[in-house]
C-alpha cells in the first residue's frame, strides 16, 4: 500500500491545502511587490515547478536507487538551490523592501499546521516518525514561535535579538531536517527500514520538499535581509 493509499482525510487534505496556500501566498507576495507581471510570472512558474515535480513523483524515479546519481539526492540539491537562489535574489530584496518584518516572521507559522499533518502521518505509518517531533525533527518549535513573535514583531515589544535568536533557530532546524531527511532516504536507510523515508516521492507529499522547504528556507534568508537592512 502507497503512502497515498495509506493517509487519511487529515494527511491527504491537510497536505493540499498547505500546498494551496503556500503557492497562493507566494504570487499574491509578488502581485504585491512587484504587480500583474510578477505575480503573473510567479503563478506561471509554480504552475509548471509542481507539475514538473508531480511527473518526477509519478514516474517513480525518485524510488530508483540504482540510478547514478540518486535522482532523489539530485532534487534535495535542486530545493537547496531554489531556496537559496529566491531568497537571496533581487526578487527576494523587493520583498525585503515591501514587507514589513511581522510580515515576514508571521509566514513561517505555516510550519506548525504542516507539523501537526506530519505527525499524524507518522501516526498512520505513511512517513518515519523519525522526520516529527517524537523523532529528530524540532522544527514545530519555529511555527509556533513565529505565530507567538509576530505580533510582538508588530508592537514593536519584540527586542531584535530575540528575532535574531528565532531567525538563527529555524536555519538550525531546516538543517537538522536535511541531514534526516538524508539518512532516511532510499539510498541511505541510516535510521533502519522501518524509517525510509519514501513518501515525499508521492503526489501531494512531493511538495513539501519542493516547495514548503524552499519557502521556509528562503523566508528566513529574507527575514535575516530584513534585520540587516534595519540595522543601517
Amino acid at each position: 500500500m502507497t503512502p497515498v493509499e495509506q493517509a487519511g482525510p487529515v494527511v491527504h487534505w491537510g497536505m493540499w491545502t498547505l500546498v494551496v496556500g503556500v503557492a497562493v501566498g507566494w504570487v499574491t507576495a509578488l502581485w504585491r511587490a512587484g504587480g500583474p507581471r510578477w505575480g503573473a510570472l510567479a503563478a506561471v512558474f509554480l504552475l509548471g515547478w509542481a507539475g514538473l515535480t508531480g511527473a518526477l513523483a509519478a514516474s517513480g524515479m525518485l524510488l530508483n536507487v540504482a540510478l547514478r546519481p540518486p535522482p532523489f539526492v539530485g532534487l534535495l540539491l535542486v530545493v537547496l538551490g531554489v531556496g537559496l537562489g529566491v531568497g537571496l535574489s533581487a526578487m527576494g530584496q523587493r520583498l525585503v523592501a515591501v514587507f514589513p518584518l511581522w510580515a515576514l516572521v508571521a509566514v513561517q507559522g505555516f510550519r506548525f499546521p504542516l507539523e501537526l499533518v506530519m505527525h499524524q502521518a507518522a501516526a498512520e505509518r505513511v512517513m518515519p516518525v523519525a522526520l516529527t517531533w517524537t523523532g529528530y525533527n524540532l522544527d514545530i518549535v519555529t511555527g509556533v514561535l513565529a505565530c507567538v513573535l509576530a505580533p510582538f514583531v508588530a508592537s514593536g515589544k519584540a527586542p531584535r535579538v530575540l528575532v535574531k535568536a528565532w531567525n538563527v533557530w529555524g536555519f538550525v532546524a531546516l538543517a537538522i531536517i536535511a541531514v534526516v531527511a538524508m539518512a532516511t532516504s532510499p539510498m541511505v536507510r541510516a535510521l533502519g527500514e522501518d524509517q525510509v523515508n519514501t513518501w515525499v516521492t508521492f503526489v501531494p507529499y512531493i511538495w513539501l520538499p519542493t516547495l514548503l522547504v524552499p519557502t521556509a528556507l528562503a523566508g528566513h534568508i529574507l527575514v535575516a535581509r530584513k534585520l540587516k537592512a534595519q540595522s543601517h
